[in-house]
């Protein structure tokens, strides 16, 4: 995994708004209360429509104006203090993003909540709204084209453009294997280990709140997942260090992982190409 960019601070993914800033209707005022379903039923919509960059019309804890730069699963909002790190992932209109970093000039990280619970996004014209699962609106901003101020760099620099890359990754599995069956959100849920032994713990667990955490057998991940009907899946991440141990790379097998599969018992993780990453088992 591309490690970040220096001068950054690693941030906890599902951060809490800490008070009750004011915010104008029909943006929440308060934190969500639940959870977005992995598995949301929500309407098509196209994720390339996503790229580029858009500036906040409203957003609980952010002054109106604010940039944010979307790319091909990486995000980066311009705040005023300086510049927080993000990834997302979509599948239809199913939505998924998680701050993962920030420049110094922002530490602490300030709360992002209207991103952490993002579950759905809708886009009419130049406008893009974000939504709760239960439907709030947590953002509302329009494409716009970003000036930063003289003298202001972005920490990370990646493309807008909707090339090969981009329409790749949104394309799915290219060839599923044959006999594997596409995974559902049940049959996800709960904790799965490498087949072998190992002397340390390598295992991941899904949530139902939509979100993963693992381990390696000595370095932790998480973030969090979306799965559609026919087994398409993608996540968000974290920054991961690596540190060597006898283990297995479940992290990294869910971050590289495009499809969800069952073989039997067996849960499957496939790459782009429809090649297997990994696979797991029920402890």
């Amino acid at each position: 995994m591309r490690a970040l960019p220096a001068g950054l601070a690693l941030v906890a993914a599902g951060v809490m708004l800490a008070g009750c800033a004011a915010a104008i209707e029909p943006i929440a005022s308060s934190p969500a209360a639940s959870v977005p379903s992995p598995t949301a039923e929500v309407a098509d919509q196209d994720p390339l429509g996503l790229f580029g960059d858009w500036s906040i019309i409203e957003a609980m804890g952010e002054e109106p104006g604010t940039v944010v730069r979307i790319g091909a699963t990486e995000l980066e909002i311009w705040r005023p203090c300086g510049d927080v790190l993000g990834s997302w992932v979509a599948d239809g209109a199913q939505l998924r993003a998680v701050a993962s970093g920030y420049s110094q000039t922002c530490n602490p990280l300030p709360p992002v909540t209207w991103l952490d619970d993002a579950a759905s996004y809708e886009l009419a014209g130049e406008r893009l709204t974000l939504r709760s699962d239960d439907g709030r609106v947590l953002a509302v901003l329009v494409a716009e084209a970003a000036v930063l101020p003289a003298g202001r760099v972005p920490l990370q620099q990646f493309s807008t453009a909707i090339d090969d890359r981009a329409r790749d990754h949104f394309a799915g599995v290219m060839s599923w294997p044959a006999g594997l069956e596409p995974a559902d959100a049940a049959d996800l849920l709960g904790r799965w280990v490498p087949r072998g032994e190992y002397t340390t713990d390598p295992h991941v667990v899904f949530s139902e709140s939509g979100r993963w955490s693992g381990t390696d057998g000595c370095n932790g991940g998480g973030g969090r997942w979306i799965l559609s009907s026919d087994g398409s899946f993608d996540s968000t991440s974290g920054a991961m260090f690596l540190r060597g141990c006898n283990g297995a790379q479940v992290p990294t097998w869910i971050m590289m992982a495009r499809g969800a599969g069952m073989d039997g018992d067996e849960l499957v993780m496939l790459d782009l190409e429809g090649d297997e990453l990994g696979r797991l088992e029920r402890p």
